[in-house]
Order: C-alpha cells, then sequence, then structure tokens
C-alpha cells in the first residue's frame, strides 16, 4: 500500500557497517538527505535533488554547510568524532539537548537504480535507507537499515 507517495519499508535490519562499505565501493548516488535535531539543525530537513555528475553545498559563514557533510559522515559510521567537530555524542544533538531536542537523526536514501552497481543481496530494492540516531546521554545506536522497493 503506498501512502504519500511512499512505499512502506519491507523490513528493518541491523547489519554491521561492512555493508556501508559496500555501498561506499559501490559507488551508489545519494538521492536524499533527511537531518533532525542533528548539530544546527533544529528541526527537520530534508535535502534533495542531487544531480548524478556534480553537486556543491553553498551558503552564508555558519548557515551550517560543513554539518551537512558531518552529517554524512555520521550516516556513514565516523567512529572518530573530532572529525565531525564533536568532543561527545551529545556534541551531535541541537543545542546538547537544552534547547528540549533530546536526538538528532540523520537518515539518507542511496539510489540503487543502476544495476551494475548494486550490493550483492540488494538487488531487489531501487533505493537502500541508512538512518543513524544519537539520544542525548546516551551511546549511539545500530546502524538501522531500512530497504524500501
Amino acid at each position: 500500500m503506498i501512502r504519500n507517495g511512499v512505499l512502506p519499508s519491507f523490513g528493518i535490519l541491523r547489519l554491521p557497517l561492512r555493508l556501508i562499505e559496500v555501498i561506499i565501493i559501490a559507488g551508489m548516488r545519494i538521492k536524499r538527505i533527511e537531518i533532525d535535531g542533528f548539530k544546527s539543525y533544529a528541526q527537520r530537513q530534508v535535502i534533495d535533488g542531487f544531480d548524478a555528475q556534480f553537486n556543491a553545498i553553498t551558503g552564508l559563514n555558519g548557515s551550517g554547510k560543513s554539518n551537512i557533510l558531518d552529517a554524512i559522515c555520521f550516516v556513514l559510521g565516523i567512529s572518530n568524532l573530532s572529525q565531525v567537530r564533536a568532543a561527545q555524542l551529545s556534541d551531535l544533538v541541537y543545542k546538547q539537548g537544552q534547547a528540549g531536542i533530546s536526538k538528532a537523526t540523520v537518515t539518507i536514501t542511496f539510489d540503487n537504480t543502476d544495476i551494475s552497481n548494486r550490493p550483492v543481496g540488494f538487488d531487489k530494492y531501487d533505493e537502500i535507507v541508512v538512518r543513524r540516531q544519537v539520544r542525548f546521554r546516551k551511546y549511539s545506536k545500530n546502524i538501522i537499515l531500512k530497504f524500501c522497493l
């Protein structure tokens, strides 16, 4: 059943970061990024319309350009927080939870329509959705992979 133009997920699997490495090696392109409560993004922001060949992030100083790249690194499983300019996981939550926001969630939708680049075992799916969430004063959750048709 399609709701709001989106098919429901056909299962949520908890898989090791190895699949993330496969996604990167396969060269799948980012289709959409959703950022909610992550660093300077208090409210849910959706970034889509990515070009297959070239993309640029532009904006004024302090507008959150670097935080978009940090969000991508976070989803892909970066373990050294200093590489995303954070000392601890709570630094990734908007204003460290002091603004009433207790979690940061980043979701990346990868385009998996290129049959020649599909990871083994994912040939039935046109999209691979990867979400990572951290709650204030708690450890990062496992990466949750949700596969959609």
